[in-house]
């Protein structure tokens, strides 16, 4: 799983970062500059999940979700 954070408070930030301490399979990098090049996987991620949400299978179980 990957989650992306941008303009997290330091109080967010440090209750992230106690959940490394319950799961020892959890990596945690923590990037004050992001550089291009990870902007770019990002992105590429996002567009990833998008594309994959929007496939008409996947979008179909949402849309029965949303409803209940």
């Amino acid at each position: 799983m990957t989650l992306i954070l941008e303009n997290v408070d330091t109080n967010t930030l440090r209750v992230i970062e106690s959940l490394q301490g319950l799961n020892k399979n959890l990596h945690i990098k923590i990037s004050k500059d992001i550089s291009t090049t990870e902007k770019t996987e990002s992105n590429s991620i996002i567009e990833e999940s998008i594309a994959d949400f929007l496939k008409p299978e996947n979008y179909a179980v949402f849309e029965r979700l949303k409803d209940k």
